[in-house]
């Protein structure tokens, strides 16, 4: 009885770590994956550097990206760190 009193502590910080810092990183390396995966020719896209530029080529695990009028780079495509959403059309933003 008195071990089993020992271990309860320890098992509760191991069920709080699991659920602060475990399990939201694998739900957002889940999201990137499918970020990654889901890259197609034309996404405007920022990289992991802040690198800023629309898609020009996909391969398998890199992006041909274009960051000016015929300057275009290769990158990981694990570097891209997210797809920019332009704002809704036809929306009144100054409200």
């Amino acid at each position: 009885m008195n071990a089993v009193s020992q271990l309860l502590p320890f098992v509760g910080m191991l069920a709080v770590f699991y659920f602060l810092v475990i399990r939201p990183q694998m739900n957002e390396r889940q999201e990137h994956e499918k970020l990654v995966n889901s890259l197609t020719r034309g996404d405007k896209v920022i990289t992991a550097s802040g690198v800023h530029g629309v898609i020009a080529n996909v391969a398998e695990d890199t992006v041909l990206l274009e960051v000016s009028e015929k300057t275009r780079i290769v990158v990981d495509k694990t570097s891209i760190a997210r797809r920019v959403v332009p704002p809704a059309e036809g929306g009144d933003s100054s409200k």
